[in-house]
């Protein structure tokens, strides 16, 4: 399923199997979900985390490296390397399954939809960059495509 968002009209390939919609569906999309599989843009994880669900993440470019790598940092996701796709649907299953990851996720979700988030976030996101890094291993395998 994929919302209009900035896109003005996203038409799917022919047979593709994909719905467009034009209401917000995201959110009672991920109310559904046990565990959100993203690319790492930003709407999905925000959506994910502000209602408390774990990621399985696999990033291209952008901003995508970067928030999956602070998100597993955070311990709210998993990395499903590009490299390995037939790892994807046993470390989902554990993602899934992982209650210290879906614990995290609510808590980090919770504080997130408190009344200063904003400046949680910016505070978070200042903080982030001097207590680790990621490595220049870790950088090129997230932007690299298959």
């Amino acid at each position: 399923m994929v919302e209009q968002g900035r896109s003005p009209h996203p038409e799917p390939a022919p047979g593709a199997d994909i719905l467009t919609v034009r209401n917000s569906w995201i959110g009672p999309l991920i109310d559904m979900a046990g565990l959100v599989v993203t690319s790492g843009t930003s709407a999905p994880v925000l959506g994910a985390l502000i209602r408390g669900r774990a990621l399985g993440a696999s990033p291209n470019g952008s901003e995508q490296p970067l928030l999956t790598w602070a998100c597993m940092r955070a311990g709210v996701a998993v990395h499903l390397p590009k490299a390995s796709p037939g790892l994807w649907p046993e470390l989902s299953e554990e993602a899934w399954q992982d209650e210290g990851l879906r614990s995290r996720a609510g808590e980090l979700g919770r504080g997130l939809a408190a009344v200063d988030s904003a400046g949680r976030a910016a505070d978070i996101v200042e903080a982030v960059p001097r207590r680790s890094e990621v490595s220049k291993e870790e950088h090129d395998e997230a932007i690299t495509r298959p």
